[in-house]
């Protein structure tokens, strides 16, 4: 399953407060997920009318699209500890000039599930920059980036990662953030990065269907039905620029 996150064309959902210009209004839908909401730091009192780019909003799952989201997870489960979506991938727009994938927890010594299976996510995290390329010169090229969130990023509360680890029980749940300028603008051709992304996919896809994502889920109740295609839109469709 991949869920693409444009930052820079609307994802954040925010708009210009008409009778105050410098201000913005809306929910940051990648900030509203209900495990960790509110847990990095940020002021959960901070009005709606505010200059804060990842305002969570009041409660979790607040917008209808991160609401509908849940909905259709909670129908891939089965058993205690089990779902049907083995991966799940959120892609990112960034202001990072190289490629980064993270894994949960998404804020530092939370979501217990995540930790007790680093060494799972990260052998696939590793593999998947194995086939991503650096950017800039050879004395500065910037190498793809991979790790948990805090360690390579920061604290990030209310992300999705962390919700569907634990709430959805979909443990190897990464974050793809494509390289980009300052103004979240992807640096290089399109066409490439969703010829490198899908390279990532395919790479993480073959640790998949070693039923690594299988033993994190940790319950024995078998599947009632074959594992589903993970990646549900031609990858073209889903890097939508």
């Amino acid at each position: 399953m991949i869920r693409a996150t444009n930052t820079a064309c609307g994802e954040k959902n925010r708009q210009k407060v008409a009778d105050n210009p410098t201000d913005e209004l809306g929910i940051d839908e990648n900030r509203s997920w209900p495990v960790n909401f509110h847990n990095s730091g940020e002021n959960e009192l901070l009005p709606e009318h505010n200059k804060q780019q990842t305002w969570a909003g009041k409660k979790p799952l607040e917008s209808i699209e991160d609401k509908n989201f849940v909905a259709w997870t909670d129908n891939k489960k089965y058993g205690k500890q089990k779902s049907h979506i083995k991966f799940h991938l959120d892609v990112h727009g960034s202001t990072k000039p190289y490629w980064i994938i993270g894994y949960p927890p998404n804020v530092t010594d939370t979501v217990k599930r995540a930790a007790e299976h680093k060494e799972d996510l990260s052998s696939i995290s590793k593999a998947m920059i194995t086939v991503l390329p650096g950017y800039g010169s050879s004395d500065i090229e910037k190498a793809p980036q991979q790790g948990d969130t805090p360690d390579i990023l920061y604290d990030a509360g209310g992300t999705i990662g962390d919700t569907m680890v634990k709430q959805e029980n979909i443990v190897c749940s990464f974050l793809m953030e494509i390289p980009g300028d300052g103004n979240f603008n992807p640096i290089g051709p399109i066409s490439d990065i969703v010829k490198n992304a899908a390279k990532a996919i395919d790479v993480a896809l073959v640790k998949v269907k070693t039923g690594i994502c299988d033993r994190a889920q940790d319950d024995p109740t078998p599947a009632p039905n074959p594992m589903e295609d993970p990646v549900t839109a031609p990858l073209d469709q889903v890097l939508n620029f």
